[in-house]
């Protein structure tokens, strides 16, 4: 079942457990999407968000700047 809303799950380079747990996300399928954005951990993410399709849309410290909006989204392919 996919969430009925987008859910943060990575704030500021915090992992946010309880959404993880929420979410039946482990904490190793979200650093496997975030190796598939090319992000080594999460110390490097601004916002990590669980979207109501199931993606993940990762946005890095360094992908902001002025005037822009970045937007990476990788699909999932399992959910537990």
């Amino acid at each position: 079942m996919w969430p009925a809303g987008p859910e943060v799950l990575i704030s500021e380079g915090r992992v946010l457990g309880e959404a993880l747990a929420h979410e039946g996300f482990t904490e190793e399928e979200l650093l496997q999407a975030l190796r598939e954005h090319g992000v080594v951990g999460p110390d490097e993410v601004r916002l990590a968000v669980l979207e109501p399709d199931g993606t993940v849309s990762v946005i890095q410290n360094n992908d902001l700047k002025t005037g822009t909006r970045p937007h990476h989204r990788i699909k999932m392919a399992r959910r537990g």
